[in-house]
């Protein structure tokens, strides 16, 4: 087995390279024979979509590769089997939220608000990841551990931390024997994770390892900062990535100021692109946007993509709050809880947008609605007083092929007198109130950004740091402030404790391509951001976007 270690600093364009050695290896092996391997879902999904001609078995997370190895157990992590738990162990109830095992590192660490048994289960599932032997774990976690494993049993059920630890028992090969195997985000897997990689790319010619250990997120989970060690493998074997095609030259800067002050830290070549760019000092917090709420508008109005980002989700209200009230489009490509616009199903922008179909004011071509636009445009309407009784079946019962005149009738008829010319005249604001609050946010972009941007792509992200990890965007917005556990966090040594925190606000700084504002906390538990840095400001409207940000 030949093990070839891979590392891409931010914006090295270690998907794209990664995506090439795999083609070379398809031509050498054939699909069926090369395993790509990745954290999250997510990032497995980017690889099948930049990769076709693999096997669509062999692409997934290592736990999705362990389960369908498996047979394909029953979970104890989903809806079904946590509610099970839950009836029997009600004083360590575990949250009940669906999972799954492509989805094993979606989240962050927290387990705030949650139940007694979120807690112990996290802590269990530390240990094991870690590959801490029972005799040394806290008496607490063991004594958790054993009504977990007799609830399991009886259950007839196995746990993600089962997957891998009964895979290195029982799979002496990666399903579908490959003769090649990619582990891409490395620096994120567990020591048990990566013990059943290993063993598995000893029945393979080749195990790539690819990541960035300045980029390792996941501790909470138990990720081995050895397993990106450049001296574990031969010199000849490490591969470094050393060029940026996205952080520019002042970005980069900042970003190695705080990533350079981690403490025996393996040093890799890492050159900025040819952009200047530009870091600024902004009085904004994530609470209070008023320092930057021109800045904003005028970024967005010039075409350029801006991301928010912060430490913890609950620091996004307030920002989602503000750019809700503005009727600025957003979303995460990355997280689907942060996609208003988005989502399964008829949703109140995609009504919206059907129902101005034939409106002048806010459609360049204006045409008749079709059939099945009205019936979007109608959906889960509040009907008292606006439609007549039976108007669903009367619109189901007509006809795609209905002529503009004909369909005008329709219209005419499913309508209550006093609705129908309010319906016709496009108020925004008589339409919203047919279906409560839930339509205040696409009215607001129509009034302020028109029809089209309630369907394009968000130019604005906001997420937390974790949920963007691979992400970029022109302008990134960063607030420094802390959660309680973060704080905590930030006061201990070492890999888990404030160098965690440090390679965190590092990948946030690193999604920027153009320019990075460093806001200011809210309180007193925050990191000092941009210390030491040289500011490279762009001149703009007769002042400096400095001057603009401090005012």
């Amino acid at each position: 087995m030949n093990e070839v270690l891979y590392i891409g600093p931010p914006g090295s364009g270690k998907s794209t390279h990664v995506i090439r050695q795999v083609e070379l290896a398809i031509q050498k092996y054939g699909p069926d024979k090369v395993m790509l391997c990745s954290l999250t879902k997510a990032a497995a999904r980017e690889l099948a979509s930049r990769e076709s001609s693999v096997n669509p078995d062999m692409i997934g997370t290592l736990h999705a590769h362990a389960f369908r190895g498996l047979g394909r157990p029953r979970l104890a992590e989903t809806k079904e089997g946590i509610a099970s738990w839950n009836d029997d162990h009600p004083a360590l109830l575990i949250s009940a939220t669906a999972v799954s095992p492509d989805n094993d590192a979606a989240g962050e660490a927290s387990v705030e608000g949650k139940g007694r048994g979120d807690e112990y289960l996290q802590k269990v599932n530390l240990l094991r990841a870690r590959c801490v032997a029972p005799e040394r774990w806290p008496t607490l976690a063991r004594e958790f551990y054993q009504q977990w494993c007799d609830w399991k049993k009886a259950a007839e059920r196995v746990d993600f931390a089962d997957l891998i630890d009964e895979a290195m028992v029982r799979l002496f090969t990666a399903p579908g024997s490959p003769n090649v195997i990619f582990a891409d985000e490395a620096q994120d897997l567990s020591k048990a994770e990566h013990k059943l990689l290993s063993k598995w790319a000893t029945k393979a010619d080749s195990f790539v390892v690819v990541g960035d250990p300045d980029q390792s997120l996941f501790h909470w989970r138990g990720a081995d900062p050895d397993i990106m060690d450049i001296n574990r493998v031969p010199k000849e074997n490490v591969r470094i990535l050393s060029q940026s095609y996205r952080v520019p030259k002042a970005v980069h800067s900042a970003a190695m100021g705080l990533i350079g002050s981690i403490k025996d830290r393996a040093v890799v070549e890492y050159k900025p692109t040819e952009v200047e760019g530009f870091v600024l000092k902004s009085a904004a917090t994530y609470e209070n946007f008023f320092p930057v709420k021109d800045i904003i508008l005028e970024h967005l109005d010039s075409g350029k993509s801006l991301m928010f980002l912060t430490s913890c989700a609950y620091m996004l209200n307030p920002i989602i709050k503000w750019l809700k009230d503005e009727g600025v489009p957003f979303g995460n490509p990355y997280a689907s809880r942060w996609n208003p616009l988005v989502s399964a199903g008829t949703t109140k922008a995609i009504q919206l947008y059907d129902y101005l179909e034939p409106s002048k004011d806010y459609n360049k071509s204006p045409k008749f609605w079709s059939p099945a636009q009205l019936k979007t445009a109608l959906h889960k309407v509040k009907s008292t007083g606006v439609l007549k009784r039976g108007w669903k079946k009367q619109l189901d019962a007509v006809k795609d092929d209905i002529s503009k005149e004909d369909f005008a009738l329709v219209v005419r008829d499913i309508f209550e007198e006093e609705a129908l010319p309010k319906f016709l005249s496009f108020d925004l604001d008589w339409y919203k109130s047919l279906f409560g609050k839930a339509m205040d946010y696409p009215v607001s972009i129509v009034k302020r950004r028109g029809r089209q941007a309630l369907l394009k792509r968000p130019q604005v992200t906001v997420g937390t740091i974790h949920s963007v990890k691979g992400g970029e965007s022109d302008i990134v917005f960063l607030f420094p402030d802390l959660s309680y556990q973060g704080f905590l966090q930030n006061g201990q040594q070492g890999f888990g404790g404030r160098d965690a925190i440090k390679r965190m606000f590092y990948v946030g700084m690193t999604r920027a391509r153009e320019g990075l504002i460093l806001c200011k906390p809210c309180g007193s538990r925050y990191v000092k951001l941009g210390e030491g840095v040289v500011h490279r400001p762009r001149i703009r409207a007769g002042k400096t976007d400095n001057e603009v940000a401090e005012a």
